[in-house]
């Protein structure tokens, strides 16, 4: 990620350089979220908790790098991301000393694509939650890829200081996922997480023309109840219905259904809309912005409506 930006007079190895760091990146997520299962007792509980840092980092950078250096359209993101990856992997030897449960075993590919976890996971409700986990993360890659693009033509003229208002959003959010998970539920918890993501594509696209910067901050602040709601509960549900045996493949392949294979063909079905809908620029694609956002809006409310009907699973509770 540091040496990116010397790889940017060829747009194809500047890619590759991003591929390769992410290559090395994504494994991360499954990993930190099976060490903080290991070593919590109350998923619903201890694991908001930890997790809410990282929604705090993410807050920082947003700050740092638009907020005070307004560095949005420079390689200075780049260098930061690069220098913090290293000081993580530094501080990862800190880590607690968590041996994985099969050490010493044969590893097959089939466990780690998490098939195997799949298997044992595997009945009706769960195969509903992933089901609906990788659809949503169709609609959901379009603000992943395009919600900068689109406030700096609304006129935000520091757009990823504007974007981190959802992060803390996220983190007030995160901190109250415990009662929420407790009083409504782990399918009530996940259903507003959906209903929060086709609210915020309406109230972009109900903003978008004529740039309403209460709508479109609405919209940016959701993510907090869009994230939470249903990306943490699902990892919370995942553990709770996994054995200790099967805890990292099982937050693999959830990691590998959502930001892997959702994200993959939300990224190009998102692009195409976008290239079909937004052939504009600043202003004048605002109009064009309104029928762009309303696609993921209804995409999103349709998955909602499927999982309400098709979900109905209990977790214990603790």
């Amino acid at each position: 990620m540091f040496c990116a930006p010397f790889l940017s007079f060829s747009p194809v190895l500047f890619i590759l350089g991003l591929l390769l760091h992410m290559l090395a990146y994504q494994p991360t997520i499954g990993l930190a979220n099976t060490l903080a299962f290991h070593n919590i007792t109350n998923q619903e509980r201890e694991f908001p908790v930890i997790r809410v840092f990282g929604t705090i980092g993410w807050i920082v950078a947003g700050i740092f790098v638009s907020g005070i250096l307004g560095a949005d359209k420079t390689d200075i993101p780049l260098r930061v991301a690069g220098i913090a990856g290293i000081l993580l992997g530094l501080f990862s030897f800190t880590l607690p000393h968590t041996p994985p449960p099969a050490a010493g075993q044969k590893v097959t590919f089939r466990e780690i694509i998490g098939v195997d976890a799949l298997k044992k996971l595997s009945s009706r409700p769960f195969n509903v939650f992933i089901l609906s986990s990788l659809l949503l993360c169709i609609p959901l890659a379009a603000y992943y890829s395009y919600a900068q693009m689109f406030i700096e033509n609304a006129g935000f003229s520091r757009p990823g200081f504007s974007l981190s208002f959802g992060q803390m959003s996220e983190a007030i959010f995160i901190l109250l996922l415990p009662f929420f998970f407790r009083k409504l539920g782990v399918k009530w918890t996940l259903l507003i997480g959906m209903l929060a993501w086709a609210l915020r594509y309406l109230l972009f696209s109900l903003g978008a023309p004529d740039s309403v910067v209460w709508m479109i901050y609405a919209g940016i602040i959701l993510h907090g109840i869009c994230y939470d709601f249903f990306f943490v509960t699902g990892q919370i549900y995942v553990d709770k219905k996994a054995t200790p045996a099967i805890r990292g493949q099982a937050q693999g392949f959830i990691v590998l259904v959502t930001y892997g294979i959702g994200m993959l063909i939300g990224a190009q079905v998102s692009g195409w809309i976008f290239n079909s809908v937004v052939t504009e620029s600043g202003a004048a694609a605002l109009s064009q912005w309104q029928n762009f956002w309303w696609m993921p809006a209804v995409f999103a409310a349709v998955i909602m409506v499927i999982f309400a009907i098709f979900f109905n699973d209990k977790v214990k509770k603790e």
